[in-house]
């Protein structure tokens, strides 16, 4: 298949990035502009202190990420301004790497000066394959996941996904006989706690 994501280099990108946030944010300044939805925060597992820094340049993605915040650095300056309202990423680990990674995450934005932005996880799955995604363990890693988030920076989080289809994203319902997974009551029981705020019942 013909790749399907960014196919230029990472100038082209970032001169991208720029010129289109400008422009977006001054024809519609009540846009969140940001981005870039990241995949690399997999350092983060060899960085036992969360420094931010135990980057391997032989990754790509890592050095994308950094280079990233360089320039994100330059052009937020008075000179260059660009505006970035969020910085966004993924991950498909499970509960522990996904909480590492949050941190990590921020303390990227906290170096670069960025961390008045919000903090954007758009997607996330812990149990993306044909054999555990329909199971009640799944339902469990992903209550896991909503309820290690609680306490992090994040500004919000978008499972992935919710689609009734036969992918292995597809963690919530059955593509052939259309009834939820286990993992769709988990979400739901979630949803049913987050509206009692402070009550007991």
């Amino acid at each position: 298949m013909e790749n399907q994501m960014w196919r230029g280099d990472m100038e082209e990108y970032f001169e991208l990035y720029g010129v289109a946030s400008k422009y977006l944010k001054d024809k519609f300044p009540h846009l969140m502009i940001g981005g870039y939805a990241s995949c690399g925060f997999y350092a983060a597992d060899n960085d036992p202190e969360i420094s931010g820094i135990g980057l391997d340049p032989s990754n790509s993605n890592e050095v994308y990420i950094k280079n990233f915040f360089t320039f994100l650095e330059y052009i937020t300056s008075e000179e260059h301004k660009s505006p970035i309202d969020f910085f966004s990423w993924h991950s498909y680990g499970a509960v522990h790497r996904i909480k590492k990674q949050a941190e990590y995450c921020h303390k990227f934005l906290v170096k670069y000066g960025l961390s008045g932005i919000e903090e954007i996880l758009n997607e996330w799955n812990p149990c993306h394959t044909m054999e555990n995604k329909c199971t009640g363990w799944a339902a469990a890693q992903n209550l896991a996941v909503l309820l290690a988030m609680q306490k992090s920076t994040l500004t919000m989080m978008n499972y992935y996904d919710a689609r009734c289809g036969t992918s292995i994203f597809s963690g919530m319902f059955n593509p052939d006989t259309k009834k939820p997974y286990p993992n769709y009551y988990g979400f739901m029981s979630f949803n049913n706690l987050y509206r009692l705020e402070n009550e007991i019942e």
